[in-house]
């Protein structure tokens, strides 16, 4: 008697080419702090004098970028051992079944061909829960190795280090220089003035600028100043019970960029439309240079019901990911990390669900939503049992409007059919 089992496969693709759950853009020195990477369909990033926009590459450039991160971790698949090393942290979400990675690394003189040669060690699952699924040794500066079996949406985590041989050669030329490529590029879905990401009130949301394209003759009108390069939308609705008046504040934190150059900002007034601002002739409510700046915050007077589109842009084509949100007070926001202990279950299973602070925690309580399926609504630890695939939000408060939040994914599968066939033995 032989039997096979037949598993029917529910998968939930939630990859929006624009945002991520609310997580601090990462450096690369760790897992959890991994530098985000857009794909591109090439390494170039140029567009006359000034970037094209992407973010494919560490640099905006692609020049070399000195690694600084570390790890506990020390792959079989390379005969020298990383936890002793500097490395760097890289993640990339999927954009199509597969992506490559090039190695641009860059160093002159006698051995340099040997100096660069790096290790690409790719993983999936939670940084917190790394799991390695390819391996690449001794790549050379100039040659591409290619990353298969994706699942699009998925973010995926490469560790780069020195490989053996260039220890050797020169245990001191400690940077590296990477690009990602593949078929499918990045596309932020709020590239265009007419499709803005709709923010709500108090919700952090990490977002870029990568790779989107110039929207309009200036960043800031009336008086006209910026050039675009590379902007992207946002649109804040204040909320009906908004105090006639109150001050609103656009946050933006945690920026990492490609360059130094950093960003441009347009915040426009209620009933301003994308057709004057397409047209050159709108007056900005807000008009600002942060620049390089990491954190930062702009106000403005805000009424019930009234909406208010923003405009980020990169100077000079740059690339960034950041925090950003609008909120009627200016606060620590707590950083919350949402794990679920076992990702995927089966119809009639549970999972427990599990939120924690990594910053600005003091005084926290957690809630969640929704309740469908949940033990209970509030404590850092609650147990899931939905019937179908289901998107749970937990909310860390450390006082009013000083609310952090994350999100976690319970797939539910199919209880397996199990069919048999009987063979003859002759």
């Amino acid at each position: 008697m032989n039997r096979f089992i037949q598993f029917l496969v529910v998968i939930l693709i939630s990859f929006s080419g624009l945002l991520f759950a609310q997580s601090t853009p990462g450096t690369g020195t760790s897992p959890c702090d991994a530098l985000q990477l857009y794909p591109q369909t090439g390494c170039g990033n140029s567009s006359g004098a000034q970037y094209a926009g992407y973010y494919q590459s560490e640099n905006a450039a692609g020049g070399n970028v000195t690694m600084t991160g570390t790890t506990s971790i020390n792959p079989a698949c390379t005969p020298d051992n990383e936890t002793t090393q500097a490395v760097e942290w890289l993640a990339v979400t999927a954009t199509a079944t597969s992506f490559s990675i090039t190695n641009q690394t860059d160093y002159i003189g006698p051995g340099a061909a040997t100096a660069e040669l790096r290790d690409y060690v790719i993983f999936s699952g939670p940084c917190n829960g790394l799991t390695q699924i390819q391996c690449y040794p001794a790549v050379a500066s100039g040659s591409s190795v290619t990353v298969t079996g994706l699942t699009v949406g998925q973010t995926y985590y490469i560790m780069v280090s020195q490989s053996s041989n260039a220890l050797t050669q020169c245990s001191t030329c400690t940077a590296a220089s990477t690009c990602i490529t593949a078929s499918t590029p990045f596309t932020p879905t709020n590239d265009g003035c007419g499709t803005p990401f709709n923010m709500l009130t108090n919700v952090m949301y990490t977002s870029t600028n990568a790779d989107a394209t110039a929207d309009g003759p200036s960043v800031c009108q009336n008086p006209a100043s910026g050039s675009v390069e590379n902007n992207v939308w946002y649109q804040w609705c204040a909320p009906a019970n908004w105090p006639a008046g109150q001050t609103a504040y656009l946050i933006v934190n945690n920026q990492v960029c490609n360059s130094t150059q950093g960003l441009q900002l347009s915040i426009y007034a209620p009933g301003v439309t994308c057709a004057t601002i397409l047209a050159g002739t709108a007056t900005s409510l807000v008009c600002q240079n942060p620049g390089a700046l990491t954190n930062y915050n702009y106000s403005f007077s805000a009424n019930p019901n009234q909406c208010y589109l923003i405009t980020l842009d990169g100077f000079a084509g740059t690339g960034c990911t950041y925090n950003i949100m609008v909120s009627g007070s200016l606060c620590a926001l707590p950083v919350l990390v949402a794990n679920a202990a076992s990702p995927s279950i089966c119809v009639g299973g549970s999972t427990s669900l599990t939120a924690s602070c990594s910053s600005n925690c003091t005084g926290i309580t957690y809630s969640w939503a929704p309740s469908t399926g949940l033990s209970s609504t509030t404590g850092s630890s609650v147990i899931a049992s939905p019937t179908v695939t289901t998107t749970y939000t937990v909310s860390g408060s450390v006082g009013a409007n000083c609310v952090g939040t994350q999100v976690v994914t319970v797939t539910v599968n199919p209880t397996p059919l199990m069919t048999s066939s009987t063979s003859t033995v002759i």
